[in-house]
């Protein structure tokens, strides 16, 4: 807990969620980090937080009394980025040019025939290559960017 209160919270969750608010000109609040409630979660015993794999038990059993089951058993979502449509939409001609204006940076390490494949596959939605395709595209932007 301390980790992800110190690390994941701090580093990770809380600044999506300030950079997704602030650019949408959204004021949120975090009510759950008001610091006697952490403090009073920090105490609690594992017990009452963990039980059957299930977490959050006392916070479970406390919105029970106030939510609708169907509420309770709605899975969480977490804050993914578009990126498989925007590769395919938005982002399209950029990405393109970000990957194959430069294939020099990244052929000493893959096949062109592989790179043009996950682009083609993606671009028909056959398979999502999002994240490989932004790998290279991040390889490609970094080499951009040390060499001017």
């Amino acid at each position: 807990m301390e980790t992800d209160q110190r690390m994941y919270l701090t580093d990770d969750i809380l600044t999506k969620v300030d950079i997704a608010s602030m650019a949408v000109s959204l004021e949120c609040r975090a009510p759950f980090l008001d610091h006697r409630l952490a403090e009073l979660a920090n105490r609690l015993p594992l017990e009452r937080k963990l039980s059957r794999g299930k977490a959050k038990i006392a916070l479970r059993r406390i919105a029970g009394t106030r939510l609708p089951e169907s509420v309770l058993r709605t899975p969480k979502k977490g804050f993914t980025l578009p990126l498989r449509d925007w590769l395919k939409d938005d982002l399209k001609s950029w990405a393109g040019e970000a990957i194959f204006g430069a294939p020099e940076v990244w052929a000493p390490y893959l096949r062109r025939s592989e790179v043009d494949r996950l682009w083609r596959e993606h671009q028909q939605y056959n398979v999502d290559h999002s994240m490989r395709l932004w790998i290279i595209i991040a390889l490609s932007l970094w080499h951009q960017t040390c060499t001017g």
